[in-house]
This record gives C-alpha cells, sequence and structure tokens, in this order.
C-alpha cells in the first residue's frame, strides 16, 4: 500500500506556474539573435531574470513577461476620455 495520495504527488497551479526560457530559447520565441535578446535584458527594453555567480551572469525570461514586452501599451481610462474629449472639441472648431 502506497503512502502517497491518490492523483497527482503536488498540486500545481495554473495561474501561478510559468514558464522560464534562457536566453537562447527566448530568442527562438521573439525571432532575434540571442545576443540582441541579452542587449535588449541590460539595457531594461524587456524583464530579464539575472542569475549571478562570481564568474558569470545567467540569465532567465518568463513567457508572459516577453509577450507583455512586445504588446500593444494600454492607455489608462482616464488618459483615453481626456483625448478623445479633446478631439471632439478640436472638431467642432474646425
Amino acid at each position: 500500500m502506497s503512502s502517497q495520495p491518490s492523483g497527482e504527488r503536488f498540486a500545481t497551479s495554473t495561474t501561478a506556474s510559468t514558464e522560464w526560457l534562457t536566453a537562447k530559447e527566448a530568442a527562438l520565441y521573439l525571432r532575434a539573435n540571442h545576443r540582441t535578446i541579452l542587449f535588449w535584458a541590460r539595457q531594461g527594453r524587456i524583464k530579464g531574470h539575472r542569475l549571478t555567480s562570481t564568474k558569470r551572469s545567467v540569465w532567465r525570461f518568463r513567457r508572459e513577461e516577453l509577450d507583455m514586452a512586445f504588446s500593444a501599451p494600454q492607455l489608462p481610462a482616464v488618459i483615453e476620455s481626456t483625448l478623445s474629449s479633446a478631439g471632439s472639441a478640436t472638431r467642432r472648431v474646425a
């Protein structure tokens, strides 16, 4: 008789689990050179997680953060309403 409960040994949450990519995997995903991915991470253009040691640094990237970095920026609702009302006022004057 097994001491483990039936089913999965460890429960995993689908919202908490993310896919971590190496620089080369992120490069394949974004269709860019892996050196470019590392350059963008150092510049802060994309979110990268640096795992350091004494001799070299290793970078890891989360797929969802890469997706967010290249998605269209969303304007807050207050700014959108201000821009739309300013645009309608200009049209009335002209």
